[in-house]
């Protein structure tokens, strides 16, 4: 039987297992959670006693506008909070200890009607916030790039910024030491700006599926927190929550730069351009890792066969590219276009994500037209997709560059063989479907799929300065990817795509051409180029000689300072990731997660805990200030020493530098 519960808030203080759970000989919670339900709005906020701090506050079961009543839970733990708003919701509030430093609340709603999607915020105006999506402005904390509320699912944000980006988990981290975790079962949409975080659960307006029409939203989630800051609460719950990768990526795509033909080419690419580059990159004497045949060198999009027009001997120019000491990889999708071959043969044998009758393909639109998505959670579809690579293989095709695997690009209620409860599990399948072909692959989406020894790609970049999508958000996304447990970050091409959105696209065929002759402005340039060469891979496609050669010189500057002095550190952290689990690339807060100052820094970043790197990313500067962390740091521009916890001011560094400083144990 329920009890009201309408007690003022001054009074109403719930001590979750302090008060109502413990037993003796046990250790005493260091939470309080506080939920005053003589608000319509159920405000609610938990306390940390050690620190006597605010750990996390919000609103619960925002839009209800109605008092609930507490009612005796059943089946739950005694020190359990249940609440019903009869005909509308339930809310469960319960504790689970699993040390002595950590600890979290599950809660969990139940809509109980059709017009309840519940919906839970947390403030963000007095914390910091990382993790969640990447997205077109990405920022470093995340609260800095407002995202209205949407379903949370991949998206391709290349021209749709509004939209979530290729890579996502369900995880957020506060800088007070909260991390949030929300079960993938859940019909999520998800939105942030300067004052809230929101989370709520809703099949309208989504592609999340649900088993029939008479199926309730349940939002559920965790709060965590765990030792006695963010990283601590990040182990704890980064390791419950992503794989360690199995294995480390091609150790050459570490060390020196792969070279694509996309951003320089666009789809303007046969088989004399091909060889073409590879001499110029020869003659200009730089190395390489591979280069990568973009789009377009088949006839119809899904097809694997070389278009026998501008590749009439495939064979034998992937035979010189080898002599030239070049491996050759080439750009793959998921999509088979209506005008091809493998449309037809798929769509006879089922191999397509289908639509709701589960009869006939979904269509979809990509960015180069009309077609079917394979299924990659059928295993007879997986064949038949991978072994047509095979064959492309046999001709001398080294490995691949795979494309898309973002959930927006199933169709509506779409069908697949075995049945998803989040769309991004099809992301998921995806990635260890092409996952089969090793270790010298990229991909560019990523759902619960860490465990892979590949690299992971950010999503195009714009060819600017900023934060729309520009150099400003290289960082950014970097350490949002290290923080999602994607650790082998393939930074998008120096420079940007160069994609010029005044062009007209010609058409011929059913293939848009898009032409651009602008190159990315010199001094952006070579700013990007000089960031990219302490990530874990770099990738050129816009090349130096297009410029002068003074950009030639620095270039091969870069590239030595990566291969000699970057990439024996990075494959040293590559190995320990697979058994710690912990970024290649970090923040600053990695090394001084009590230094409130290292919270909000998104233009530096760590090399593991020992290399500081502070590259210039403003437009005509050169000369930035720097904040060094605790520690003692080492200028490896000038050989000047520093202690940590201050800021350096007005630090130069001229068009041929990038200021980076190593951890040295002596003062």
């Amino acid at each position: 039987m329920m009890t009201n519960y309408r007690v003022a808030a001054t009074v109403l203080i719930i001590i979750v297992a302090y008060l109502l759970g413990e037993r003796p000989g046990t250790k005493y919670s260091t939470w309080q959670l506080t939920l005053d339900l003589e608000n319509a709005q159920q405000n609610f906020v938990i306390w940390d006693k050690t620190k006597q701090d605010l750990l996390i506050s919000g609103q619960l079961g925002m839009g209800l506008n109605l008092l609930g009543s507490r009612y005796q839970c059943s089946g739950q733990r005694s020190d359990s909070i249940c609440i019903e708003w009869p005909g509308l919701a339930k809310l469960i509030i319960e504790r689970k200890k699993y040390d002595a430093d950590d600890e979290c609340y599950d809660i969990v709603w139940q809509s109980l009607s059709a017009k309840v999607a519940p919906k839970d915020c947390f403030d963000t105006k007095d914390t910091h916030w990382y993790g969640g999506p990447e997205i077109f402005a990405q920022q470093w904390p995340i609260e800095g790039a407002p995202m209205n509320l949407q379903q949370y699912v991949s998206g391709d944000y290349v021209d749709k910024p509004h939209v979530f980006g290729s890579v996502l988990e369900n995880y957020w981290l506060s800088s007070r030491g909260a991390g949030i975790h929300v079960a993938e079962s859940v019909p999520l949409h998800y939105g942030i700006n300067s004052e809230k975080l929101c989370l709520k659960a809703d099949y309208r307006a989504s592609i999340f599926p649900r088993s029939s029409q008479n199926v309730l939203p349940r939002l559920n989630y965790s709060i965590c927190r765990a030792g006695n800051n963010l990283r601590d609460t990040h182990h704890f719950m980064s390791s419950g929550l992503f794989s360690k990768p199995k294995d480390i990526p091609d150790e050459l795509m570490f060390r020196s730069p792969i070279w694509s033909t996309w951003a320089r080419y666009k789809i303007n690419i046969d088989q004399s351009v091909i060889l073409k580059f590879a001499n110029e990159i020869k003659d200009h004497g730089f190395s390489n890792s591979q280069i990568e045949i973009d789009d377009i060198y088949t006839i119809n999009y899904g097809d694997f066969i070389f278009d026998t027009v501008r590749f009439s001997q495939a064979r034998q120019m992937l035979r010189e590219l080898h002599a030239m000491g070049f491996r050759v990889t080439s750009w793959v999708h998921p999509f088979s276009n209506l005008d091809s071959s493998a449309f037809q043969e798929g769509l006879k044998q089922g191999y397509f994500v289908k639509d709701p009758g589960g009869k006939m393909p979904g269509l979809v639109q990509w960015w180069q037209g009309t077609g079917a998505i394979v299924d990659s959670t059928n295993h007879k579809a997986v064949t038949w997709w991978t072994e047509r690579l095979k064959a492309m293989q046999s001709l001398g095709i080294d490995s691949f560059k795979f494309d898309a695997g973002e959930a927006c690009y199933l169709p509506a209620s779409f069908h697949t063989i075995f049945p998803l409860m989040n769309p991004g599990q099809f992301t998921t399948a995806y990635v260890n479907m092409v996952a089969h072909f090793g270790r010298q692959i990229e991909v560019r989406a990523g759902f619960q799929s860490q465990q892979h020894p590949i690299f992971v790609r950010m999503l195009d970049k714009h060819s600017t300065w900023d934060y729309n999508n520009g150099l400003k958000t290289m960082i950014p996304t970097a350490l949002q990817f290290s923080l999602l447990g994607y650790h082998f970050i393939l930074p998008d091409m120096i420079g940007g795509n160069a994609y010029d959105f005044n062009a007209t696209a010609e058409t011929v065929g059913n293939t848009a051409l898009l032409h651009t002759e602008t190159l990315p402005e010199r001094e952006l340039y070579i700013r990007w180029l000089q960031l990219s060469a302490f990530f874990p891979s770099m990738q050129f496609s816009i090349v130096p000689w297009q410029y002068d050669d003074g950009v030639v010189e620095i270039a091969k500057a870069f590239v030595k300072l990566h291969e000699d002095y970057i990439t024996p550190i990075i494959l040293r952290l590559a190995r320990q990731a697979t058994q710690t689990g912990d970024p290649i690339l970090r923040p600053l807060w990695w090394v001084a997660p009590n230094d409130a100052i290292t919270h909000t820094i998104d233009n530096q970043f760590l090399i593991g805990d020992s290399i500081l790197v502070a590259p210039v990313l403003e437009k005509g500067a050169t000369a930035r200030d720097i904040y060094l962390p605790e520690g003692n740091w080492v200028d490896k521009l000038r050989g000047e020493r520093y202690r940590g916890g201050q800021w350096l001011h007005n630090v130069q560094a001229d068009i041929k530098e990038c200021p980076y400083f190593e951890k040295s144990p002596d003062p």
